[in-house]
């Protein structure tokens, strides 16, 4: 990084504190001595300062030599604590090595995410060309012109600190969006007015509020809560029970121009999903609850201009992690996928994590004979590098990562696009354009105009589990994967629970204060979504969207299945989208 460059960071961090030229000047000298960028530096400044006493916390002269000995100490203690886990590993017959490269990774990813940085990590596979790699002269390193992925530049570059929100922060966003919603129905049905559903009233009332249930047990008909917005409960979200009247519900009628709601067979219910009602509050014996007499669909996204067809016809595959069994660590599907995307020959190639999955076996019980950035780039950048040099040199590769990937930077959800070691993402031959895209999770991208949406958690996994679904009386059942990923365009969010089911913790870290990035904004509504789940395969088109769940590269100890997308840009609308489901 060039000193500019780490001035530049130091301004935007320290702020007045380095406009003295001694503490620039030392700060500078910091820097160059730890290998710190500007932005690191001040988060170990701030670490420090935290015990310092009075109320100045500033950075001045005379505590740079305090602060220069604190980070001398704490070089010295890492030093000797990794030796000691080393000598440690070895005592006791441990893959020391394996220790070593496991601890440092997970060490290093942890303070990154933290700090909301990408740290420089040391690898000893090379991504560089010479004269010995397949495919790296001139055939191979020949100027191409690519197929791009383009990330959308609302998320693409999503890196930030986490682990600093307050609870009334997530209360003031929770309560955002249910105003968010509250305007949307407003518009859509003409409605003058939402009423707080507290408050009794003799006549019908139109209410809108997030779904929340009153313990930790699944949510059932019986334990549904509405929280309303703190605009329309005097200040207060006062949570009350909502019954369905005893002759059903229906449907209320949509405007003039409004979506029909015939291919609606009921309503699904689930934690955090956003609802709107016209009813009136009642008593019965354990108090107060609102009576729904009629279920206001939520109004569809609306493009905020004309949807603009794509520009050539083109064919994707889609695969979605993980790549290697649990029985080992040899990534034999890759072998697979290069061998189905040698015969399809896509224009692009989108791949979704986990790459280097910290639930894996062997990687839970430290039993890594290389570390985890060595372990990605051998099993699954190098050889998508010596196919692209060797085969197709045009084909462009989108990565996005997953939550429990240890080649992340950011494990949490939403999680940042930047993955993997620094001569990985650099990489490109030697006469070509970079092959690679990194895209947020979730993540909106375009190829030739036509837009994608895509998470790899198993958003449609959860909300199986979490939905409560009331059937609409004499409605024909309907086809229940296509509700699951109807909720995803009406709840205008690729993960609409709130709170994550207990049971599935462990997969969504979710980060509600950062959530509104999770949305599906009106000016990118995507043409196709995927939704990789345990659950089965699947292709269809719901309410003029292509859904796509591509399953798993793995399916127990065998290769798993991949998602070729055709688009053809002669056609139109969901016709030009075709999507077969190859076994590899």
């Amino acid at each position: 990084m060039s000193e500019e460059e780490t001035k530049r960071l130091l301004r935007e961090n320290f702020r007045a504190a380095v406009d003295s030229p001694a503490v620039m000047n030392g700060c500078l000298s910091l820097c160059k001595t730890f290998n710190y960028s500007g932005e690191e530096l001040f988060f170990q400044w701030e670490a420090y300062s935290f015990g310092l006493g009075g109320v100045d916390k500033r950075l001045s002269e005379e505590r740079l030599q305090p602060f220069r000995d604190h980070l001398q100490r704490n070089l010295q203690k890492g030093s000797t604590v990794n030796k000691k886990r080393a000598n440690d590993g070895a005592r006791m017959g441990a893959p020391g090595k394996a220790l070593a490269g496991r601890g440092s990774a997970l060490a290093t990813r942890m303070m990154a995410n933290a700090s909301g940085s990408a740290p420089r990590r040391d690898v000893t596979v090379k991504m560089e060309d010479s004269s010995s790699t397949p495919g790296a002269g001139p055939a191979g390193g020949a100027s191409t012109t690519r197929n791009r992925v383009v990330p959308l530049e609302r998320t693409n570059s999503l890196t930030y600190r986490y682990l600093q929100d307050k609870l009334l922060q997530k209360g003031e966003t929770l309560n955002r969006r249910i105003d968010e919603f509250g305007s949307y129905v407003k518009e859509y049905y003409g409605i003058d007015e939402l009423a707080d559903p507290n408050v009794a009233t003799e006549d019908d009332v139109y209410v809108v509020g997030r779904i929340c249930d009153d313990s930790e047990s699944k949510l059932t008909e019986s334990n549904i809560l509405l929280e309303p917005s703190k605009a329309v409960g005097d200040g207060q979200a006062k949570r009350i029970p909502i019954r369905f009247a005893p002759t059903g519900f229906q449907f209320h009628d949509p405007p003039s121009q409004g979506t029909s709601t015939a291919a609606r067979a009921g309503i699904g219910l689930f934690p955090g999903a956003m609802a709107a009602f016209k009813g009136m509050t009642a008593h019965g014996q354990e108090g107060a609850f609102f009576m729904v007499k009629e279920v206001l669909p939520l109004p569809p996204l609306k493009p905020l201009k004309p949807k603009v067809p794509p520009t050539l016809s083109f064919t994707t595959v889609v695969v979605c992690g993980p790549y290697t069994y649990d029985s080992d660590l040899e990534y034999q599907p890759i072998a697979a996928l290069v061998k189905a995307v040698a015969q399809i020959k896509p224009q692009s190639l989108i791949l979704m994590g986990p790459f280097v999955d910290s639930n894996h076996p062997i990687i839970q019980k430290a039993e890594l004979e290389m570390t985890v950035d060595d372990l990605f780039l051998r099993k699954i950048a190098v050889p998508l590098r010596n196919y692209i040099l060797n085969q197709q040199p045009d084909l462009s590769v989108a990565f996005m990562p997953g939550v429990r990937d240890l080649v992340s930077f950011h494990n949490v959800y939403p999680q940042s696009s930047v993955m993997g070691p620094e001569n990985f993402r650099n990489w490109k031959p030697q006469q070509g354009t970079p092959p690679w895209s990194f895209l947020s999770n979730p993540g909106l991208f375009s190829i030739h105009g036509l837009t994608f949406g895509a998470t790899s958690v198993d958003v449609l996994f959860h909300l199986r589990r979490q939905e409560v679904f009331k059937p609409l009386a004499g409605a024909v059942q309907q086809d229940p994967m296509a509700g699951l990923c109807r909720h995803i365009l009406d709840q205008r969010s690729f993960y609409p629970i709130y709170p994550v089911p207990t049971d599935n913790s462990h997969e969504v870290n979710l980060d509600v204060s950062h959530s509104h990035l999770l949305s599906i904004p009106n000016d990118s509504i995507p043409d196709v979504v995927i939704l990789p789940s345990r659950l089965k395969e699947f292709s269809k088109i719901v309410d003029g969207t292509v859904f796509i769940n591509p399953s798993s590269a793995t399916k127990f100890n065998n290769p798993g299945m991949l998602a070729k997308i055709t688009v053809n840009a002669i056609l139109e609308g969901t016709e030009r989208i075709s999507v077969d489901l190859v076994k590899m």
